[in-house]
């Protein structure tokens, strides 16, 4: 399929009020059951937002 940025991505799910399969399909890249209560939901952008939030960060400390 064609690959749309997240900027794109997350435009086109912005006014929806509940989860559907397209948006798990766009946004999940995997969920884990550990148990009843213990889960993780591996994002398709984890990585992108990580680096993002590091680059923030970087940024502040240089400005101080």
């Amino acid at each position: 399929g064609s690959e749309m940025c997240i900027r794109d991505r997350i435009h086109t799910y912005m006014s929806k009020r509940k989860l559907t399969k397209e948006m798990a399909d766009a946004f999940v890249d995997s969920i884990i059951i550990h148990g009843k209560y213990d889960y993780e939901i591996k994002l398709v952008y984890d990585d992108q937002f990580a680096d993002l939030q590091k680059l923030k960060k970087e940024k502040e400390a240089q400005s101080r």
